[in-house]
């Protein structure tokens, strides 16, 4: 969620070396260390990556469990979904639980994060460009516990920013764990990273394309093979554990035909969504600049952010955590027009406020869920004008 100018000007120097470069070509060595040793051969690779995707795909599971059972302890066995379908939220389990799940927050912040301060996936980034995918188990376990955390007491954050980075440091502590070269530990980092997103989203293929193109930036076959690996074996233990399918899983079967017109609105809503991310990403980085000058120690800060939360969260449970009901219901109309602008409105706000003050997570889960309920929103209004019967959620 914070540019690092340095971390920018690196990846812009890379970027602009390898524009003339063949993608598919394989990468400049970052070590001539053991580089006829097994576990540095695609072979090699390839069998631990076998492991490191169940590996990672477990560990997602545990983080998965983890969150559940953070909101268990606070709102009982309905979580934040049962309370938005009943638009009440327990006023005094969830004072409880924000301020408990803050001050946990700020403590553990404080103590297993490096500096500090909370790490989010330009962290993944960092490690890869400037430290040769240098990531400590301890700042794995800091992400996910504190993201675990954070997303059960009800803060407006997302859980696949946290699933990254703990495949992350899982590929790059295995690295370092059996003496890898240092161009063998990015490609068990990028493993781990591809594991973990076809865990969570059940998408193989997005997986090993984000990792591509986002971590490694090249398709050499040496990193290829066993990101693909990876990323397939981490989909099997998903699809065994998590009913075949993900959290954000919506049966479409209903969906009426597109009309020629919906290509144009689409193109529209496209235009709106771009307009709606590129403020996001404008304020979030600052507010989360400015909170930090605030002379706040920073194991208390979340419990402000939780008072802040709580009256939102109280007046429209909606917003609470992934927001998975929210995004559910966006997708059959269930949501009034008016609602549907309020909520966005309200998830903006209370996803600024989380990440500025100290709660962790990602930004990926709030983005869908604005985009979800502006295509609500815009489908309500082009039905009004008789125009498409489409949901513009997906």
């Amino acid at each position: 969620s914070e540019s690092d100018p340095i971390l920018g000007a690196e990846q812009g120097r890379r970027r602009n070396e390898s524009l003339s470069e063949n993608p598919w070509a394989q990468p400049k060595r970052l070590s001539n260390t053991n580089e006829l040793s097994f576990g540095n051969s695609v072979f090699g690779l390839l069998c631990i990556a076998l492991p490191l995707g169940a590996i990672t795909g477990y560990a997602n599971i545990a983080f998965l469990i983890l969150i559940d059972k953070v909101m268990y302890l606070g709102y009982g066995e309905s979580g934040h979904d049962g309370m938005a379908e009943e638009g009440a939220a327990p006023l005094t389990n969830m004072i409880i639980s924000l301020a408990v799940g803050g001050l946990v927050v700020g403590t553990l912040t404080h103590y297993l994060m490096p500096k500090g301060t909370n790490v989010g996936f330009a962290g993944v980034l960092e490690a890869v460009r400037l430290r040769n995918a240098l990531i400590s188990w301890r700042e794995g376990l800091g992400v996910a516990l504190i993201s675990a955390i954070s997303i059960g007491c009800g803060a407006s954050v997302g859980r696949y920013g946290p699933a990254v980075h703990i495949g992350a440091a899982i590929g790059s502590g295995i690295g370092r764990l059996i003496g890898l070269n240092s161009e063998a530990i990015v490609t068990l980092l990028a493993c781990g990273v591809s594991g973990s997103i076809a865990s969570s989203f059940h998408a193989p293929f997005a997986g090993v394309i984000f990792v591509h193109e986002v971590i490694l930036q090249h398709y050499a076959i040496s990193a290829f093979a066993p990101t693909t690996m990876s990323a397939v074996v981490g989909m099997l233990v998903g699809e065994l554990h998590n009913d075949g399918h993900s959290v954000l899983y919506f049966d479409l079967d209903e969906t009426s035909h597109l009309r020629y017109s919906d290509f144009i609105l689409s193109a529209l809503l496209g235009v709106l969504c771009a307009a709606m991310s590129l403020v996001f990403m404008q304020l979030l980085p600052r507010c989360v600049g400015q909170c930090k000058l605030l002379p706040i120690d920073t194991r208390i800060r979340p419990i402000l952010g939780a008072m802040f939360l709580a009256p939102m969260i109280w007046y429209a449970p909606q917003v609470a955590g992934l927001g998975v009901w929210s995004i559910r219901q966006s997708f059959t109309g269930a949501i009034p027009l008016a609602t549907c602008a309020i909520f966005i409105g309200l998830k903006l706000v209370a996803t600024i406020i989380s990440f500025a003050l100290g709660f962790n997570g990602g930004v990926f889960a709030p983005a869908i869920y604005m985009g979800a309920l502006l295509g609500s929103l815009t489908a309500h209004l082009a039905q009004a004008a008789g125009m498409t019967t489409a949901p513009y959620a997906v």
